[in-house]
């Protein structure tokens, strides 16, 4: 049986001094270590952003293509002649 879902997991990055959200980021497994560039802060008090809430997510497979569509008849020229 084939699901045409998988999981992932939404991590809430809150602000350490006021509690309000900063962002969410999306992680394949629980406890995937996050590796920001630059450090987020809140832009209400200036807070550093640490991890809050994880939330499972189901998204959907994206569809895969085997070959490329064929549209219409071949055209008569390309077609064999009838015997």
């Amino acid at each position: 049986m084939r699901s045409d879902y998988h999981f992932e997991y939404l991590v809430e990055l809150v602000c350490s001094l006021c509690a309000r959200p900063v962002t969410s980021v999306r992680a394949r497994t629980p406890g995937a270590r996050i590796i920001l560039l630059r450090p987020l802060c809140c832009a209400i008090c200036g807070g550093v952003a640490v991890q809050g809430d994880v939330t499972v997510v189901r998204v959907p497979l994206p569809i895969r293509r085997w070959a490329p569509l064929k549209r219409g008849r071949r055209p008569r020229r390309l077609q064999e002649p009838a015997a």
